[in-house]
């Protein structure tokens, strides 16, 4: 890949005169060319690796050819293995349809069947509580162990260390949704909700009967409704077994090109040092690409618990980005991790007003339940001020979803969103580093 710089010709000619810094909002010049550069490199990866499910070769591969990137003008650059257990995540989805046919036939049978039907599903929803809804790893040790691979770089600054940004994103990509295929994309939203409702209603059910024959010890008079229920009840937790399809997605949009974008900045940094006037004084800069965010946000995880000490030292700052399509939907996340967790808003109120300056409509918000989690949460649990750049849409009723589908590819990337967040990591970092300059 050709490197360019970011800086317009105004502070090149300032540079070469004064020999000083100046104004920041006049010297960082991003421009479409850049947003290209970061579009090719992400394209080139997917080009020499396809899918990259955590804990595969390719994804191994496209850590390396990341931290071949980083090489180039990082002072350090690391890539760190650690064990994950990808489909520890996601494997809930099976599970509760598994444990809801048991549970039916149990139903169907009767009297001691209730005491199997209600542990059945006790399991099933605890195993969802976990791993999905909470990202907590009580139940990994069921599932495979694999290789995944955390990259990073470490750009230093020119004087004193006073505080530390790390530009964040992932590599690995996810596992196809079928619920999300082109047809049935109206239907995602109430296919899940209706589906986990039944599941949990089918779960109250069998408790109260349980409960029930325990005390009057035979059937009660209501037992016919809640079979036919748990019939009926089939039709939408049956197919979560089909929920996940056995293909992992191109993952450009989601989330590749966050790491690109992450490297590109950096090298911005790192060319202004070729000149002798460094723009960052006290501010190290961490490029960081995470493996198996797709799995629970294992890397991050694992990357914090590994390097708490380091984040813990100094003011520490995440900026994540994550599902970077569309210039009209910028969004800083306020919450993660389905609403568990809280994201820093001040920082997301920052980002947004810098986002404004450059005239981009964006906003602050929660991320929505049942939307998941990104890595800014891993950030945020050990004290570090964290917020996450999307640029998707967050309803709930949508269609033209392109990020967990075969369609999460580069063409659907809009470049001037990418433009955007490029725009708006090299101003935030800017002024961090003009706030700490002052002290």
């Amino acid at each position: 890949m050709t490197q360019k710089t970011f800086l317009n010709s105004d502070y090149i000619e300032a540079r070469s005169t004064h020999h000083q810094s100046v104004d920041p909002k006049n010297i960082i010049g991003v421009s479409k060319t850049d947003a290209q550069d970061a579009l090719d490199l992400t394209q080139y990866i997917i080009d020499q690796t396809g899918p990259r499910l955590a804990g595969s070769k390719s994804c191994h591969k496209a850590a390396k050819m990341l931290k071949n990137e980083l090489d180039d003008f990082c002072d350090q650059t690391y890539i760190e293995e650690f064990a994950v257990r990808p489909e520890s995540f996601l494997g809930f989805t099976k599970l509760i349809a598994i444990c809801y046919i048991i549970s039916a036939i149990c139903v169907l049978i009767g009297r001691e069947g209730i005491y199997i039907a209600a542990l059945s599903l006790f399991i099933g929803l605890l195993v969802a509580l976990s791993q999905f809804i909470f990202y907590w790893k009580i139940f990994d040790i069921f599932y495979q162990k694999k290789k995944g691979f955390n990259v990073s770089g470490i750009l230093e600054p020119a004087g004193e260390v006073r505080q530390q940004i790390i530009l964040s994103g992932h590599h690995d990509s996810a596992f196809e949704f079928n619920f999300l295929k082109k047809k049935a994309q109206r239907w995602y939203s109430p296919r899940i909700f209706l589906g986990m409702i039944m599941f949990i209603v089918a779960n109250v059910a069998s408790y109260i009967w349980l409960i029930d024959h325990l005390i009057i010890g035979h059937e009660p008079s209501y037992v016919i409704a809640i079979k036919i229920a748990f019939i009926i009840g089939l039709l939408f937790v049956l197919p979560f077994y089909f929920f996940i399809g056995k293909k992992g997605t191109p993952g450009a949009g989601d989330n590749l090109i966050a790491s690109t974008m992450a490297i590109k900045v950096g090298k911005m940094f790192a060319e202004e040092r070729k000149h002798h006037v460094p723009l960052l004084t006290h501010t190290r800069l961490i490029i960081l690409s995470n493996d198996a965010e797709e799995a629970g946000l294992r890397g991050a995880n694992i990357y914090c618990k590994h390097h708490r000490k380091d984040l813990q030292s100094i003011p520490t700052f995440d900026f994540n980005l994550d599902s970077i399509y569309k210039l009209s939907e910028l969004q800083f996340m306020s919450s993660d991790i389905n609403g568990t967790i809280r994201l820093s808003k001040d920082m997301a109120t920052e980002c947004r007003i810098i986002a404004e300056e450059f005239g981009f409509h964006a906003k602050v918000t929660p991320i929505p339940f049942g939307g998941g989690g990104t890595d800014a949460a891993e950030f945020s649990k050990i004290g570090v001020e964290s917020t996450t750049l999307i640029s998707m849409s967050t309803d709930h009723n949508r269609e033209g979803i392109v990020y967990h589908t075969m369609d999460d590819t580069v063409e659907n990337i809009e470049p001037e969103a990418v433009e955007a967040c490029l725009k708006i990591m090299a101003r935030y970092i800017m002024k961090k580093e003009k706030e700490i300059s002052k002290n």
